[in-house]
């Protein structure tokens, strides 16, 4: 058994990621600002789109791995975790023009000034406190 009384403790407080409304017909959801693995993500997806090319429309099982690989990433940058369905759900799941348009929107907004801002204060509070410790 190992000893654990000169152990210190150390409590990581997390603070919930600033997000931006976004109003879709009656619903409001939040997007998830200064996380860029979107945009990682979204980039990675687009490369995956081009490189099929022109054989996703004729394979069933490409377009839909396609499809679900976006709708993927729209559930992740939506706090709501029925957003996807609610922007990309039932007639649209494999709409791949919805499907794009969605993402770049995640795209846009993601690197956005505002978003942009919520990272740079985020930096301005680490070096706040690191001068601290």
């Amino acid at each position: 058994m190992a000893d654990t009384t000169d152990t210190k403790a150390l409590a990581l407080e997390l603070t919930e990621s600033p997000t931006l409304a976004v109003t879709v017909g009656d619903r409001v959801l939040h997007l998830e600002l200064g996380n860029f693995t979107y945009v990682i993500e979204i980039r990675r997806w687009m490369d995956d789109v081009r490189a099929e090319g022109g054989g996703i429309e004729g394979d069933m099982s490409k377009l839909q791995r396609v499809a679900e690989d976006g709708l993927a990433i729209v559930a992740a940058a939506f706090v709501e975790p029925d957003a996807a369905d609610v922007l990309l759900g039932g007639r649209n799941r494999l709409n791949l023009s919805r499907i794009i348009t969605v993402l770049g929107f995640i795209a846009r907004q993601t690197t956005s000034d505002e978003s942009m801002a919520v990272v740079q204060g985020a930096m301005d509070a680490f070096a706040a406190t690191g001068d601290e410790d």
